[in-house]
């Protein structure tokens, strides 16, 4: 249970720390309009895209990962598109991202962390765990 809440959080503050930094990530998936159009209307939903890798049992998690936080409010629908392996995957984002129309969330990698890192397409995600620091621990996160 503890594992559970602790991915659904950290789910949740990767999500809200995307969506608060990255503008051009957060639109709304099939073409609808953007984050910061939805949020100016406090009854609409704001819809991100996250995109993923590797399928199977590894997806089955992620898809309920993503269900729960769906579950869980109304004010954010997490979109889960399955991307093919990490190679695949990090080409698409990395598309995607030059074209200004990179998913809010995405699976990265550990060893092409440095590479998006330095890209200037990652957000520290540091001072939005902090303010939830009662719930969230940083020392149950591996440092980086």
């Amino acid at each position: 249970m503890f594992k559970k809440k602790i991915a659904l959080l950290t789910l949740s503050a990767v999500m809200t720390g995307m969506l608060a930094g990255c503008g051009g990530g957060a639109e709304k998936a099939a073409g609808s309009e953007t984050a910061e159009a939805a949020a100016a209307k406090p009854d609409k939903k704001i819809v991100i895209k996250y995109w993923y890798a590797f399928g199977d049992k590894i997806e089955e998690a992620k898809q309920h990962m993503v269900q729960t936080f769906n579950e869980s409010q109304d004010k954010i629908e997490v979109v889960a598109e399955h991307q093919g392996n990490y190679d695949d995957l990090h080409a698409k984002v990395q598309a995607a991202f030059a074209a200004g129309d990179a998913p809010a969330v995405t699976d990265l990698e550990i060893a092409s962390t440095g590479v998006f890192a330095h890209s200037g397409m990652l957000e520290d995600l540091t001072s939005y765990a902090e303010k939830d620091k009662d719930q969230l621990k940083l020392d149950d996160f591996i440092p980086g």
